[in-house]
Order: structure tokens, then C-alpha cells, then sequence
């Protein structure tokens, strides 16, 4: 189940909400910097699928939903489901 204050504070967030960086400390070369909680994950998974493992968030799904706002031209109600 989705945290959706969680989900909020992401779509309210002002500008990316994570980064790939470059690094040779990661096994693939890259590492993604969550910019909401700012972790840094090394995780090649977590890279490939633009992930969070401290938010639990996936930044492609954001990135989608922010669009869907966009178009919709107001937030999301984001209902709660016990």
C-alpha cells in the first residue's frame, strides 16, 4: 500500500525529485540521490528503476502522476485506502 502524504510530499516537491550521478563508488558507474529525502542508493536496481529504498517511492511514477496533473490542470485527491 501506497503512503499517500508520502505520495503528496513528492508531487509537491519543486523540481526533480531525484538525480543520477556518476560515481565510480557505484558497481554500474551511476547512483540515483533522492532529493525529497536525500538519500544516495548505489544500487544498480534502484538506478535501472528509479527508486528510493529509504521513501519507498518510485520516481517514474511520480514523474507520471506530475504529468497527469499537469494535464488535469489542479492536484490529485489522492484517496486513502485502509
Amino acid at each position: 500500500m501506497m503512503d499517500t502524504a508520502l505520495l503528496t510530499k513528492f508531487l509537491e516537491h519543486p523540481g526533480p525529485t531525484f538525480q543520477i550521478i556518476q560515481t565510480e563508488r557505484a558497481l554500474g558507474g551511476e547512483a540515483i540521490k533522492c532529493h525529497v529525502c536525500g538519500l544516495t542508493s548505489y544500487n544498480p536496481n534502484d538506478v535501472r528503476h528509479r527508486y528510493c529504498g529509504n521513501c519507498h517511492m518510485d520516481h517514474e511514477l511520480v514523474a507520471q502522476l506530475r504529468k497527469l496533473q499537469a494535464r488535469v490542470g489542479r492536484p490529485l485527491h489522492l484517496a486513502r485506502s485502509d
